[in-house]
């Protein structure tokens, strides 16, 4: 089979080609990083620019790119469009023309569904920032492209809080679980806002590639649906920090302070919402249960970033 991968030197595109589920298979990635190195064919573009590049057959595209800030998102709308929306547009046109049967995984967050706390894979779409908005609007471009013909298969997954790469620096900051482990590694206080009381749902990468391992089984598929990734089990802010203090200061002997925070002004009201996922639906059309508890996971991450430090 043949994959292309789009943002594949980010956080989770880096953990999936590293992770051997694509052994068997010809991958092709995508990416902005002139550093990236890899024995896959490497197709280069620049975000927010016009995607000029040629797109090899494929069977699968899984769709990993994109600019995940809210607050960069409103400070500059314009490019987080053109890097998500428009390249979209761009990329499944060039599929398009290509007139293979191509089965597209796309992916996008649980905020999406905005302030409401239960939410499962039927859950309204109710975007609540500029990013949210952005990613809702490229579900409706794909089920529109599917209903086109444009794209032979069309799975959308909505991602919980994944964390546990750590393998790099930048992967690091691009968790808030593997970041706030770097700050306590390195000594830093770590903050938290308000009650830290909201709840969340952390799924272990790990977790999230054995996910993607059994979409990739399921190629071809001629429909289209809804996925929710998630471990259905939601912990407080402040809980997932105090396990990540604990664990550093098993491993380390330092202790690692918490210390509270009021919102800044501007702060988005997501950012104060509780969640509580129910994803049976997904379990059950991918044979797939998420293993690694929140605790398991945060102490696996706390060790593998250790091993890193010089």
């Amino acid at each position: 089979m043949k994959i292309l991968i789009t943002g594949v030197g980010g956080q989770i595109g880096l953990h999936l080609l590293e992770s051997g589920i694509f052994e068997n298979h010809i991958v092709y990635g995508l990416t902005s990083k002139s550093s990236f190195k890899s024995n896959i064919e490497v197709i280069p573009h620049i975000w927010g620019k016009k995607f000029n590049s040629s797109v090899p057959e494929v069977d699968v595209v899984i769709h990993l790119s994109a600019q995940t800030s809210a607050y960069e998102a409103s400070e500059n709308l314009s490019r987080n469009i053109k890097s998500n929306e428009l390249f979209l547009v761009e990329l499944v046109e060039k599929i398009k023309r290509l007139k293979s049967p191509v089965t597209f995984i796309s992916f996008g967050s649980i905020t999406e569904h905005g302030l409401k706390k239960r939410i499962n894979e039927k859950s309204e779409m109710n975007p609540m920032t500029f990013y949210d908005v952005a990613k809702c609007n490229e579900n409706q471009y794909l089920r529109q492209m599917f209903r086109e013909k444009w794209i032979y298969g069309n799975i959308r997954c909505r991602l919980a809080n994944i964390y546990g790469s750590g393998n790099t620096p930048s992967s690091q900051d691009r968790s808030f679980v593997d970041s706030s482990i770097k700050k306590a590694i390195n000594g830093e206080a770590l903050n938290y806002y308000g009650s830290g009381k909201y709840l969340r749902d952390y799924l272990h990468i790990q977790d999230l590639t054995m996910a993607v391992q059994s979409m990739i089984n399921l190629v071809p598929i001629h429909q289209q649906c809804n996925l929710t990734l998630a471990t259905g089990k939601s912990y407080t802010v402040k809980n997932m920090l105090e396990t990540v203090s604990k664990y550093v200061s098993t491993y380390t002997g330092k202790k690692v302070n918490l210390e509270r925070r009021e919102f800044p002004p501007k702060s988005y009201e997501i950012e104060r919402r509780s969640v509580c996922v129910n994803n049976d639906r997904t379990k059950r059309f991918l044979s797939w249960e998420p293993k690694i508890s929140m605790s398991k996971g945060i102490e696996a991450t706390v060790r593998n970033q250790l091993s890193h430090v010089e």
